[in-house]
């Protein structure tokens, strides 16, 4: 995931965002970010833009969907 505005705060309206061989492609001009590290989510807001862009992409419903997220053993209790 790519964010050009790393340093404001995460606003989905107001942020530009890529992702996946877009992200990839722009990584020069862009600051890549990588939510999930060694299978724990490290940051909610980065997730919740990929998870809509996916939700976007397949013109899916939340509604009429159900996923399944499952929690990493090495997560910390803190963090879960």
């Amino acid at each position: 995931m790519v964010n050009q505005n790393s340093n404001e705060i995460i606003e989905e309206k107001k942020l530009s965002h890529l992702f996946g061989n877009a992200a990839l492609a722009a990584k020069d001009t862009h600051e890549l970010f990588y939510p999930v590290k060694r299978g724990v989510i490290d940051n909610w807001d980065y997730m919740e833009l990929i998870w809509s862009y996916i939700f976007e992409e397949l013109n899916l419903e939340t509604k009429n969907v159900n996923v399944l997220m499952t929690d990493s053993p090495f997560n910390k209790k803190e963090k879960r």
